[in-house]
């Protein structure tokens, strides 16, 4: 997200900018053989990013892994409330 900031395109992650820098940095990984990576929080973004052979993906953060367990574990003992006689 930094590098979208840095090149004046928050967020666009198809802003030819964005894209050119990344095709770049992928590039210049490859020629010296380092790993390649992204923070992604999506499914469709961590695929998305397999497909482009990268090898370090931070999947998520902490907010929607903390969120997505308190639905969870709310979920689960409104179920548990409502099969109590």
């Amino acid at each position: 997200m930094h590098l979208s900031m840095d090149l004046g395109v928050f967020r666009q992650w198809d802003a030819p900018a964005y894209v050119t820098a990344v095709d770049q940095i992928r590039a210049a990984c490859a020629a010296t053989g380092k790993a390649l990576g992204s923070g992604v929080y999506s499914e469709e973004a961590a695929l998305q990013c397999i497909r482009d052979k990268e090898t370090l993906l931070l999947v998520t953060g902490d907010e929607p892994i903390l969120g997505s367990g308190a639905v969870r574990v709310a979920t689960e003992l409104r179920e548990y409330i409502a099969r109590q006689p």
